[in-house]
Parts: C-alpha cells; structure tokens; sequence
C-alpha cells in the first residue's frame, strides 16, 4: 500500500485489511508514547482502524490516509489522557469525600464522648476527681500519691471507685458509642 492511497479506495475488506497490517504496528508505537501502555495504545489504534471503516464514505479522500490515521490516533491518546486524568481526580474527590465524612463522624462521636466522660467526672467526689484526673493525663500511682501526700494505697482506692462510678453513670452511652460507631463502619462497606 503506498502512503498516498486515498480513503476512497478502500471500499473492500481486502484493501482496509492491507491498510491495517501495513500501518497497525507503528500506529500502536506511536500511541504507545502518549500513553505509556500497550493495552491502552492497542485499543486506540483499534478504535481509530473502526472509525475509519465505519466513516470511510464521509472522509476526504484528498488527505493522505497516512497522516489521517497518526492525527486520530493522537487526538483519541490526547482524548484518552485528559479522561483518565478526570476519573482519576474523580476517584480522588470521592475518596477524600469519604474520608472527610468519616473522620467528621468519628470526630464527632470522640468529642461527645469525651464531653460525657468530662461531665461524669464533674460529678465525681473532689478527692476522686482529682485522683482520677492525674491519672488520665499520665501520672503514675506514686506520682498521684507524692503531688496530693497521701499514700499510694488511697490512689488505688480512688481509681477504683472513680471507675466504678464512671462505669455506672456512662454504662448507657457505651452502647450508644458502639451503636454509632458499628454504624459509621457498616456505612463505610455499603
């Protein structure tokens, strides 16, 4: 087939066929640079073979059929790029949609759930309280039991009752907590 063969001769399987196996290989070598893939550069150039068959009546049969098929298959890579870039930044917009709603949610339920611990605590006798307090922010028993002067045997008397009031007074938001955090999660899955 010589280069300057115009479109109005390929009327026939025959000579599109001759046209394909002569022009294909380079074709997808050429694709193959805008696109870094072969899969991707073997399908353009496919694509770009099934419009020209499907058009072959409409083209102007004044152009070279060499230089037609390099311009489609570069405007079809050109396509193909700019649609992988948008699903691509889609795909991340979504994500990031996810995960802002999701630590928005988990955030969210943190703080409640610190501001129920807070106010129980409030509530906690003074001694207690303050016992309890330390002991949050990382202070060993015989920290606790050296800044208030007591012994280390009345810290662990506080911890245990301060526990054992708080468990009491929050035992009903546990299972909120659980509640809203199985449903965060399942959310996530569907």
């Amino acid at each position: 087939m010589t280069i300057n063969k115009s479109l109005s001769l390929i009327n026939n399987k025959i000579d599109f066929k001759a046209l394909f196996d002569s022009h294909y290989k380079s074709l997808v070598l050429f694709a193959k640079k805008y696109l870094q893939n072969q899969m991707l550069a073997e399908d353009v150039v496919q694509e770009v073979f099934v419009q020209i068959w499907e058009k072959r009546n409409k083209i102007d049969t004044k152009k070279s059929i060499e230089g037609l098929l390099y311009v489609m298959v570069r405007n079809k890579c050109i396509d193909k790029i700019a649609s992988n870039k948008k699903e691509s930044e889609l795909k991340e917009n979504i994500l990031s949609n996810i995960y802002n709603k999701f630590n928005f949610k988990n955030n969210l339920i943190e703080q409640e759930t610190y501001r129920l611990l807070n106010k129980a605590i409030d509530l906690l006798p003074e001694q207690t309280k303050k016992i309890i307090l330390f002991s949050i922010n990382g202070l060993k028993n015989n920290h606790i039991a050296d800044e208030l002067d007591i012994s280390v045997t009345t810290v662990k008397y506080h911890k245990s009752k301060a526990l054992s009031i708080l468990r009491d007074k929050l035992k009903h938001c546990v299972i909120l907590i659980l509640f809203l955090t199985f449903t965060l999660v399942l959310k996530k899955y569907l």
